[in-house]
Parts: C-alpha cells; sequence; structure tokens
C-alpha cells in the first residue's frame, strides 16, 4: 500500500495550496498539520470543508517557530530567546527531567490545538525528523499510546552506501517503534529513494510504503516538492503506476471522489 504524504501542512498559505493540489489530484491520501505555523487555522479550514479529517496527522515542530507552551519556550535545550532552535545537526544524547516534561507538555499541547480544530489524528512524525532523535522518540513513543495516536513515521529506510553506523540507527530505531506497535510503514523515504529501487514494481507490491512529499505553490503557480524540487505532478504517477499496464495511479483514486462530496 502507498501512503503518499504530503508534510508541513499548515506552515503557509502556499504550502496549504500546495497540499489541497496534491489533495485534488490524487497525488497524495495523507497530510501532517503544523499546529504551532501562520497556516494553521486555514489548513484545518480546508481539511474540514474537504472531509479529510481522517487523513491528517500531526506534524510535530520542536525547530522552527513558537512553542505553544511556556516550559518549553524555556528550555535552553530546545529553544533560543522563546523559538525553536533545536537543530539535527546537534544530536540530543541526553533529556534532563526538566526537559522531558517540557517536551512531554509540548506535545500534549500540540496535539490537544488540532483536536480542538476537528483533527482526531490518525498518526504523527515531526518537521526535521526531530522524533528520529532516540530520547525525543522515547517520549514521542510513550505520549502517542497516551494519547490514543495509533501511528508514527519510521526513520528513512534507505541508506546511503558506507554510512552504515546511520543504517544501523535507523534499523535500532524503527524497531522500537514496530515493538511498541506503532510504526506507520514497513519502508520510508523520498520519491526518488523509490524510484531508484531495481525492479521496484515487484519488490514493493505487498510492502507498505510511506513516501513523503513537500508541496509548494510557487508565486507562478507551480507546484513544487520544496524539499527536492521535483513537481508532484510528475513524480507520483510515475512512482505509483501499476505493473499491470493499466495506467493509472495506485494512490487512493477514492480520494477525489470523497473530497467532491465535500466540494
Amino acid at each position: 500500500m502507498w501512503i503518499i504524504n504530503a508534510d508541513d501542512f499548515g506552515h503557509s498559505p502556499e504550502v496549504n495550496a500546495g497540499v489541497m493540489h496534491c489533495f485534488e489530484k490524487g497525488l497524495c491520501n495523507s497530510a501532517s498539520i503544523m499546529p504551532n505555523m501562520p497556516g494553521f487555522e486555514e489548513a484545518c479550514q480546508l481539511g474540514r470543508e474537504h472531509g479529510l479529517e481522517d487523513r491528517i496527522g500531526l506534524h510535530l515542530v520542536l525547530t522552527e517557530g513558537e512553542p505553544l507552551t511556556e516550559a518549553m519556550r524555556s528550555s535552553r535545550l530546545f529553544c533560543t530567546d522563546g523559538r525553536f532552535s533545536l537543530s539535527r545537526s546537534r544530536r540530543v544524547f541526553w533529556l534532563s527531567r526538566a526537559d522531558k516534561i517540557a517536551l512531554a507538555d509540548e506535545i500534549r499541547a500540540q496535539v490537544a490545538k488540532c483536536r480542538e480544530h476537528g483533527l482526531p489524528l490518525t498518526h504523527l512524525d515531526s518537521h526535521n525528523h526531530a522524533h528520529e532523535e532516540w530520547w525525543i522518540g522515547a517520549v514521542v513513543i510513550a505520549l502517542a499510546k497516551e494519547l490514543a495516536i495509533p501511528r508514527v513515521r519510521i526513520a528513512l529506510t534507505f541508506t546511503e552506501p558506507l554510512k552504515w553506523a546511520r543504517g544501523l540507527y535507523r534499523w535500532g530505531y524503527n524497531r522500537r517503534l514496530r515493538k511498541a506497535g506503532l510504526a506507520r510503514s514497513q519502508l520510508f523515504g523520498g520519491p526518488g529513494n523509490y524510484l531508484a529501487v531495481p525492479n521496484r514494481e515487484a519488490i514493493l507490491r505487498n510492502m507498505d510504503c510511506e513516501v513523503m512529499l513537500h508541496p509548494l505553490t510557487t508565486a507562478g503557480g507551480l507546484v513544487v516538492d520544496s524539499v527536492s524540487g521535483d513537481l508532484p505532478d510528475e513524480v507520483i504517477p510515475t512512482l505509483t503506476l501499476r505493473s499491470e499496464g493499466e495506467g493509472r495511479s495506485v494512490v487512493w483514486s477514492s480520494v477525489r471522489d470523497e473530497m467532491g462530496h465535500h466540494a
């Protein structure tokens, strides 16, 4: 099964427009929303108007913007001058008791804000993959269980050649998620990762595969992936065409039909 997830929903009007374009064209079947970003209210409204509440999860934010809780704003590990400043280039090897409490309260606040806006939350992932940090991940797993969030994104399952240590870390992290019963998929990566798999139709046929997109509508009206620069209108149909030659995408074809009922 293909899970094509549009990250960063709620980041800005331009991102929201890109995400909705992907839903409307059947290029994605899932999205993750950022509760502390300027476009959050608009994203919630769009989700409700188009009946997408059961396709939206939390894009936990720990690396950009302002926290929702005072304790997190005061955390020197996560914030500088009251704004998130955590960087994935600086590894998190340990969390103090105060940091664990602040992180847990911030996660609860971000989840609560989404649910107050009518989004039950089907899954959890994070901006810049911050939940993949081992000690942050431990808190995320505990809170996902506490708050009844059924699925959490796994770490990237495609490892660059010669980077075996990174691959081993990701394997251990994903094993922990699976033991907790929370792993959202068997594989995870960007479109380019999957397109590089030889004979991918046969290999991936019976796998649960999550693909991340970062749709953004440019000033000229073109929808691009803000991270890879790919055009979702081109890369997703190429990735998900059936091997039997049916010439159509296997991304949930019901998305557009369901959205039409809410137009």
